[in-house]
């Protein structure tokens, strides 16, 4: 699922996409709005929890606080990295960060990633992720593919050819990203 902010003009802002196992309150400050849309992009399952009900929950079950706040933590770095480069990073930048939070987003619950995912995005999806125009996701994609850095194929079949090359395009240490975006499992 992706979660957005759409402007009175039309102009769509995914602010990150919803993996399997994810918890997000999308509630505004007063408790009972939100100026987010959330959109499925592919088959899932999302739960709505009333809030009186997630309280008594959490008095049952404390892990789940804890739990929450991990996934409210790991939402943060995710968002502040990329804002990062919204605001200061080149296309290249962008995509490449992009690329491999999701490598680590869908890792799995053992820790093992791979260099190859699906993930169900169109270019249109990526670019209003990463503040692109689909067009610019095109060029940038085929300048990361001729420099060997990923491959991209199909609906978005993602394989990072050169992980190395595309930590350094990206500013970033895998490891560390992996560290900060990645709740406890």
């Amino acid at each position: 699922m992706s979660i957005s902010k759409v402007s009175e003009t039309g102009q769509i802002q995914i602010i990150d996409f919803g993996m399997p196992g994810d918890l997000y309150d999308l509630t505004s400050a007063d408790g009972h709005t939100t100026p987010l849309n959330v959109t499925v992009v592919s088959n899932a399952t999302v739960a709505s929890v009333p809030r009186a009900l997630w309280r008594s929950l959490v008095i049952d079950y404390p892990e789940i606080e804890r739990l929450s706040r991990d996934h409210a933590a790991s939402a943060m770095s995710r968002v502040s990295e990329r804002m990062l480069r919204l605001g200061k990073g080149s296309a290249e930048e962008r995509i490449a960060y992009g690329f491999l939070e999701l490598g680590v987003r869908l890792a799995d619950s053992s820790g093992q990633r791979s260099n190859c995912y699906d993930v169900p995005l169109t270019q249109l999806l990526l670019a209003e992720w990463l503040g692109l125009s689909s067009v610019h996701v095109c060029r940038t994609l085929q300048s990361l593919h001729t420099r060997g850095a990923v491959e991209v194929s199909g609906h978005m079949k993602i394989c990072v050819m050169d992980a190395d090359a595309l930590t350094k395009i990206a500013g970033v240490s895998f490891d560390t990203l992996a560290q900060e975006i990645s709740p406890p499992h």
